[in-house]
């Protein structure tokens, strides 16, 4: 239940009740499911016994009742040894992690761990007495020390002089407050001076023993009256320290700042460790006190720390102290709401750097002085506090200069801002009368300065009169928030700043509006621009009447000087448009609403585009002629220069078209030219007309008769010539016709053909050029047959766990499938006309594939006997059953084994005809297989 002692030990234990749960029920059940059988059985001498003392004579009844209260005792030993054996497991902590139980419940005690209890002692507890045997020893002492002249002196002596000694020296109560330090270094001069006293007691010990005989000598006294200082300082550093009473304040701690965290000067943990170790050391301080009477040396019995005594003193003054120091720490949480203010400078620095409202500065300066009245009210100056007294000067002001000092960074930033913006807005100002007083020279510049000027008196004057006002009205806010820190911020620079900007800002509107005439500059660009642009429309009719004249110009060999007139005429026109396009945006400047076309512009460029192309048309054919006719032959490509002549020809064709359809002139706005489909037409030769073609269109035709003349008449003897199939035997068979050796060779060109009637012969050459090619196709195929087998792999299985190997089903199959294939495919081409000079390569082929499609199905017959023979001849009773046929299988065994690995180990397929007497050595596997299949098929 909760607030139950269980539920109160759960909590202090930081134990889920559903982990003590779970913890419980597994430790029953690892209980509950130990076997019987591991258990040690309980003799039943001992219940015989018992009814043997008893000396009973049992009725049937209580027979009855008796056994039933033995099973009791049964069951109470079976479930006692259980426990001792999971609590003897569970004493392994490997063993609780592995089980999941944290804790034993209800754990058995050790046997001897609790004294005095049960059979081993007395029920109920210690006897009467018992409780310290320490105060029995003092007691005893006491008895028995006056019992000599020796002890008396010695008595004498020590309460004399050493009675009242204590080994600590603590304050006194309403004392002046000491540090940690201060407190510590007493003590220890306490402890010295009381050492000191001792072993000037010692001197006289020594003095009164000398008199005494050594058997009588008190030394147990000696040792008490030591032992006895030593426990008059515990009781007293007990006292003031116990949790008996409240330790008035007598430490003194300064609190500071520490990064971004307040601290004490001297730390908690400090003080508890150096009052505790105050407290051991004075307990140790006379452990080693020792004297020595007529050469015999004694050694006091000395307080040691291990006693039960002191370590409940020394427990109870830590308790005491972590108590009075916990205090300590409630005394400063306080503080807790105040230590930003060590690190709120570079808050502000970094809040300083972004843009700030004036609500916002407002809210941060409302909020630092709240935090600084707050400190003034509610921090005390001290804390004084059990033991502890906490001086809180130092931090209090600590945290005030550094809440001004936020104050002062804010506000200093947003006037270092102001200035900055202020000096912008000057150089504004400044920049813009400086842009207006320039003449300008061009009519860009006037265009540019006319609008510049506008958008100003728009847009710009706006822009800068509400910056200025809007600095006037930071600085006035400042001055509301902070008089007496923004005078002392202020300085000449910041007032000189202010003064700049306020006589621009009442000198602008008239330097900028009424300082400048722009229409007299105005008024002489625009006549300096009707000039540049007339001067640009004569340059323009100029380079049309030179187009125009290009109508003249018909020979094919001054084509290179037509040409470079032309680039002429293109630059021309390309630094025109440049011209224009420049001459169109001054036009836009000065605000002109229709802006000139430049037609003539237009016109020129499309009436130049058809006599470039056709000139570059002739100037790319007679290069090509040039090529085609004296370059060497057989280093052309017949289909390319075919593409060639086909394009050039078409192109001729449009041409021609083209400038009879515009008379020699070709203009944009010419119907007869939009009209025109340029398709291509069989060359007929000039034809009969009314009136004369014009000049470009003759060109044009001259090389259409150019183009047509190549295609129609050469391009046949090219093909025939160029054929890469062409072999020794037709060149030799080509010879023979022409009547001059002819074979391919650098030097020889197609001019040199044409000079030496080679077209003559034309039909007899494609014959044999396409007959070439055919019998270079039958060549083609049988290396491609050739090449297939060079890379082609058996694909090799293991066979189970024999150790052998086989060819797949699939390779197999792939093999048979392009013997047959290869097969039909060389009988077609040893079937054709053209297969003579391949004859022979042929034949040997189709026998070297008959070969190739016989093994395999040697191979494929003596592989599937093996596999259904295997299984046979793999077990023991065939020894008995066919020892003839076992020996005969071994023999095909081993030569399989052989081929399979030899084909492991090169599976290319054709080298499988290169293995040394393969035929033989299948055929005979296949006989001995099948002997074997038929001597098995006739005993069954």
């Amino acid at each position: 239940q909760a607030g139950s002692p269980l539920d109160l030990e759960l909590q202090e234990a930081k134990l889920s009740r559903q982990r003590f749960f779970e913890t419980f029920f597994r430790y029953h059940y690892y209980f509950d499911t130990i076997p019987d059988s591991y258990l040690a059985p309980f003799s039943d001498r001992w219940s015989q016994q018992i009814v043997r003392r008893l000396a009973l004579t049992l009725s049937e009844e209580e027979d009855m009742l008796m056994e039933d209260m033995w099973q009791e005792v049964l069951q109470d030993y079976r479930q006692a040894i259980r426990k001792v054996i999971i609590e003897h497991v569970l004493k392994d902590e490997k063993a609780k992690e592995r089980t999941g139980i944290l804790f034993v419940p209800s754990p058995v005690a050790l046997w001897g761990s609790e004294a005095f209890l049960g059979i081993e002692g007395t029920a109920g507890g210690l006897p009467e007495g018992w409780e310290s045997i320490e105060k029995r020893r003092v007691s005893l002492a006491d008895q028995l020390i006056p019992c000599s002249p020796a002890s008396l002196s010695l008595l004498e002596a020590w309460h004399q002089n050493y009675d009242t000694l204590l080994l600590v020296n603590l304050p006194e109560i309403s004392g002046d407050l000491m540090d940690l330090q201060t407190f510590c270094a007493a003590q220890t001069q306490k402890m010295k001076s009381v050492r000191a006293s001792l072993e000037q007691w010692l001197g006289d010990v020594v003095e009164i023993l000398k008199q005494t005989p050594q058997q009588l000598w008190p030394i147990t006294l000696l040792c008490t009256q030591v032992r006895g200082i030593v426990d008059r300082s515990i009781d007293a550093f007990l006292d003031f320290f116990g949790p008996s009473r409240q330790v008035e304040a007598f430490l003194r701690v300064n609190l500071q700042a520490k990064g971004d965290q307040i601290v004490l000067t001297t730390s908690l943990e400090e003080i508890e460790v150096s009052l505790l170790q105050v407290f051991k050391d004075f307990v140790v301080s006379l452990s080693d006190l020792s004297f020595t009477v007529n050469d015999h040396t004694v050694t006091l019995w000395s307080v040691t720390l291990e006693e039960a005594h002191v370590q409940d003193a020394l427990q109870q003054i830590a308790e005491s102290i972590l108590q009075n120091l916990a205090q300590v720490e409630e005394a400063l949480a306080p503080f807790d709401q105040f230590k930003h203010l060590l690190v709120e400078d570079v808050r502000i620095k970094k809040l300083s750097e972004d843009t700030l409202t004036q609500d916002h500065v407002m809210q941060e300066l409302k909020t630092l002085r709240s935090v600084q009245q707050s400190i003034r009210s509610t921090c005390a100056e001290e804390i004084r506090l059990s033991m502890v007294s906490i001086q809180c000067s130092q931090i209090n002001e600590t945290l005030q200069k550094k809440a001004e000092e936020a104050i002062y960074i804010l506000q200093e930033s947003i006037l270092r801002h102001l200035l900055l913006r202020n000096e912008e807005l000057c150089k504004r100002f400044e920049m813009v009368v400086n842009q207006v007083v320039k003449k300008p020279t061009s009519e860009m510049e006037l265009v540019d300065l006319e609008m510049y000027i506008e958008e100003f008196r728009t847009t710009g004057l706006g822009e800068l009169l509400k910056e200025y006002d809007s600095i006037r009205e930071w600085l006035l806010f400042l001055f509301a928030c902070e008089n007496q820190l923004m005078l002392a911020l202020l300085k000449e620079k910041h007032f000189q700043a202010m003064y700049d900007s306020a006589m621009w800002v009442g000198s602008i509107q008239y330097r900028v509006f009424f300082g400048t005439n722009l229409k007299r500059e105005r008024e002489a660009l625009e006549s300096k621009f009707k000039e540049q642009r007339n001067k640009f429309l004569e340059d323009l009719e100029g380079y049309n009447e030179q187009v125009e004249q290009l109508a003249e110009c018909g020979n094919l060999r001054q084509v290179d000087e037509y040409l470079e007139r032309m680039e002429n005429l293109k630059n021309n026109f390309a630094r025109a448009h440049i011209e224009a396009e420049k001459l169109n945006a001054k036009e836009k400047r000065f605000g002109w609403e229709v802006r000139s076309p430049f037609e003539q512009l237009k016109r020129g460029e499309l009436a130049l585009e058809p006599h470039f192309a056709l000139w570059t048309l002739a100037a790319n054919m007679e290069a090509s002629m040039r090529s085609w006719l004296k370059g060497p032959m057989f280093h052309l490509d017949p289909s390319k220069v075919d593409f060639d002549v086909r394009q050039m020809r078409k192109e001729a064709i449009r041409l021609k078209e083209l400038f009879v359809a515009g008379g020699g002139v070709v203009y944009p706005d010419s119907e007869a030219v939009k009209s025109i489909e340029i398709m291509e037409v069989d060359f007929q030769g000039p034809t009969e007309r009314e009136r004369p073609l014009p000049v470009p269109a003759q060109v044009a035709d001259q090389l259409a008769v150019q183009a047509a003349t190549m295609q129609e008449t050469h391009l046949k003897l090219l093909y025939s010539l160029c054929n890469k199939a062409m072999q020794t035997r037709h060149w030799e068979e080509i010879t023979r016709i022409v009547g001059f050796p002819l074979e391919p060779d650098a030097a020889f060109t197609l001019q040199k053909a044409l000079e030496m009637d080679v077209p003559n012969f034309a039909d007899e050459i494609q014959e044999i050029s396409e007959a070439s090619t055919k019998e270079y196709a039958i060549e083609v195929a049988a290396d491609e047959m050739e090449h297939e087998w060079k890379t082609l792999s058996f694909a090799l299985n293991p066979w189970k766990q024999t150790g052998a190997f086989v060819i797949s089903e699939e390779s197999m199959s792939q093999l048979t499938q392009l013997v047959e294939h290869q097969q039909s495919h060389t009988e077609e081409l040893m079937a054709s006309e053209d297969a003579e000079p391949w004859e022979e390569r042929l034949e040997e082929w189709q026998e070297w594939l008959q070969s190739m499609s016989e093994m395999l199905a040697r191979w494929e017959e003596v592989q599937a006997l093996w596999i259904n023979l295997e299984p046979l001849f793999s077990g023991r009773d065939v020894y008995k059953q066919l020892p003839g046929e076992i020996q005969t299988f071994r023999k095909v065994d081993k030569t399989w084994r052989h081929l399979t690995t030899s084909l492991v180990q090169h599976p290319v397929v054709k080298e499988m005809l290169k293995m040394k007497d393969l035929e033989g050595q299948l055929s005979e596997a296949a006989q001995s297989l099948q002997s074997i299949q038929e001597r098995i098929s006739s005993d069954s």
